[in-house]
């Protein structure tokens, strides 16, 4: 009860932020359409976010306080960087929901580590455009298809994980990662994102 009460509680002061005004005031009634119908729920959330001082209250209205106003720009914020990681990373449409169960269990370290990816995608190339010799570090697999992305982990292809190109072939590359030699269709490589490693300077 007390993990699903600070979910809600978390739900809501995103609710209030997005259906609010600019001062982060919303009616009760358009944050209860948006959380489901949960009277009792509802009402302890809001008691419990009003003894944290998290938020007060004006009639039907519900405000942020500066407190607040931060609390639910942090949960936005995340909310919005999951749904732009699995579109990026992952190629997945529907990512609402997805990042709506997420945003409650991902921590913040989690978090760094995906903003850096998606930071490091605008500068990432596909596998396919090494040539060979080329080293490179995995940074993601771009594919919504869960066996294919299930069965390129078990090949070793983890994002972090050093590879280099041994031998292009017309529609296939054999390539090395966690020291064993692995062949490639050319298609499959195009969905490896890649971020081409430094040449040494001697």
């Amino acid at each position: 009860m007390k993990d699903l009460l600070r979910m809600y509680e978390e739900d809501l002061l995103r609710a209030i932020l997005e259906f609010g005004t600019v001062d982060g005031e919303a009616e009760t009634k358009d944050l209860l359409d948006d959380l489901g119908e949960e009277q009792d729920l509802f009402e302890k959330a809001l008691s419990d976010l009003e003894k944290k001082e998290l938020i007060t209250r004006k009639g039907t209205n519900v405000i942020l306080t500066l407190t607040g106003k931060e609390a639910a720009k942090k949960i936005y914020s995340k909310h919005k960087y999951i749904e732009e990681y699995f579109k990026e990373v992952f190629n997945e449409t529907d990512v609402h929901l997805l990042a709506h169960a997420l945003e409650h269990c991902v921590s913040d370290s989690i978090l760094a580590k995906m903003k850096g990816e998606l930071a490091l995608i605008g500068e990432t190339r596909n596998l396919s455009e090494l040539s060979i010799e080329d080293e490179a570090t995995i940074i993601a697999i771009s594919t919504a298809d869960k066996k294919l992305f299930s069965r390129l982990l078990g090949l070793g292809l983890f994002p972090g994980s050093k590879i280099k190109v041994f031998e292009k072939l017309r529609n296939q590359l054999v390539v090395e990662v966690e020291e064993r030699k692995i062949a490639l269709d050319k298609s499959v490589a195009d969905m490896v994102l890649i971020s081409k490693d430094k040449e040494k300077v001697i």
